[in-house]
């Protein structure tokens, strides 16, 4: 498979993984006492869980193109 593809797949697994509901609600047990509400009982984020999943997403495929995956 091109180096592309399996960086772009790469990726994709890793947004799929931070956007997941149970991965919102996981946030919200661990944070939302220390950063207020971040999702609903059902994962849906709110917008400072969007925030902060964001700033997660952009750290992990930062952070996986200084190890060598490919």
């Amino acid at each position: 498979m091109d180096l592309k593809w399996q960086i772009t797949l790469f990726s994709a697994l890793i947004f799929l993984l931070v956007v997941h509901p149970m991965t919102y609600k996981l946030t919200q047990k661990l944070l939302g006492g220390v950063l207020g509400k971040i999702a609903d009982v059902s994962g849906c984020p709110t917008t400072l869980g969007l925030a902060l999943h964001t700033v997660v997403y952009i750290l992990l495929v930062r952070g996986s193109m200084d190890v060598k995956l490919f």
